[in-house]
């Protein structure tokens, strides 16, 4: 409950402008998330690393969201954010296909999908 007071706070002390360019920041950089997700994890090593990077990135975020309200730490936490959720949701598609087969891809990816929102 004392995480939701500083959301709040920083919700309405944000004007309406700087939402709207942190909306188009975590949009254009949820899709660069899942361009890197999808030229990374072609079965290296590496890749998988670059993905846990993105995916820790969103919870970083949140953190320097919450650190400070003014200046470019907001913007920084909302690119992270937008990176790590679009590498999140692409990331889920890529596993169930991978790893639970062709069969129910589409029931598996359904509860997946349910489970992260």
């Amino acid at each position: 409950m004392h995480d939701l007071a500083y959301f709040f706070t920083f919700f309405t002390a944000t004007p309406p402008e700087k939402f709207c360019f942190f909306t188009l920041l975590t949009a254009i950089f949820a899709g660069l998330g899942r361009v890197v997700r999808g030229v990374t994890t072609g079965g290296a090593l590496a890749g998988a690393a670059i993905c846990f990077g993105l995916l820790w990135g969103g919870g970083i975020a949140g953190f320097v969201l919450l650190s400070s309200g003014s200046g470019a730490l907001p913007a920084i936490g909302v690119i992270l954010l937008g990176l790590g959720l679009g590498t999140e949701i692409d990331l889920i598609a890529f596993l169930v296909s991978r790893y639970m087969g062709q069969r129910a891809f589409g029931e598996v990816y359904g509860y997946c999908f349910m489970i992260f929102g």
